[in-house]
Formats: C-alpha cells, sequence, structure tokens
C-alpha cells in the first residue's frame, strides 16, 4: 500500500535528520484501520534551536513530492501529495513535547510501537 511505504520513508526521514527529536503516528495506521483511502497522520517535535530556519514542506519533499501545503484552523498543516495521498502534519517543537500528555484518551496512540516513529529524548516512551 502507498501509504505504508510513505510511512517508512516518513520514518526513515525522522531517523536522518538530526534536528528531528521524536515523532508520533496517530490516525488509522496506528489503528491498523488504515487503507488505500487513508492519510497520514504525524506529531513531529523539533529541536528548539532548529525550529525556526525548519521548512516544512521541503523536509515532507523528501518523503513524497508535496503538489499542495496548507495550514487551517486547528494549529496543523495538510499536505497532498503528488501521488494523491493526503497528510496531516503538526510540526511542533522539541520544548512542547510535554503536549501529548494532554492528548491521553483521544484514542490516537493505542500502542507504543504503532505510534512512536522516533524517540530521540525517552520523552514520548
Amino acid at each position: 500500500m502507498l501509504q505504508l511505504k510513505m510511512i517508512a520513508r516518513l520514518r526513515d526521514a525522522c531517523r536522518e535528520d538530526e534536528r528531528v527529536s521524536g515523532a508520533l503516528m496517530f490516525g488509522s495506521f496506528t489503528t491498523g484501520e488504515g487503507d488505500a483511502f487513508s492519510d497520514i497522520e504525524s506529531a513531529i517535535f523539533i529541536r528548539d534551536d532548529a525550529f525556526e530556519g525548519f521548512e516544512q514542506r521541503v523536509w515532507l519533499d523528501a518523503v513524497s513530492p508535496v503538489a499542495a501545503y496548507f495550514p487551517d484552523d486547528f494549529g496543523h498543516h495538510t499536505a497532498l501529495f503528488e501521488n494523491g495521498v493526503r497528510g496531516e502534519f503538526h510540526f511542533l517543537r522539541a520544548s512542547d513535547v510535554a503536549v501529548v500528555e494532554s492528548w491521553r484518551g483521544s484514542g490516537w496512540f493505542p500502542a507504543l510501537d504503532a505510534a512512536v516513529l522516533l524517540d530521540r529524548t525517552g520523552e514520548l516512551s
């Protein structure tokens, strides 16, 4: 499935970029319900000293070429990839990782191994 390949590339991109301190995936692919029509959703934590210069769209192009990228009213960005897949991304400062605790009970993270793409600091785990 195309999305699974993109998730693998997303995980690799996070691991290869030292500016990324941690990343969580949420949504249907963490619950095992993702299909060919599902989007991919992630929260990606960027080191504070690198956050201001971090070009989100350019970084996402390494996962898959982005056709359109735009913010919404809820504080995240939507990527429409050239391959037709939609992605929802929350790029946050590493110092904001505590916000994850406020997401408890939302159902986004059914299992740690399904959700955590990268955890350099141990704070997500």
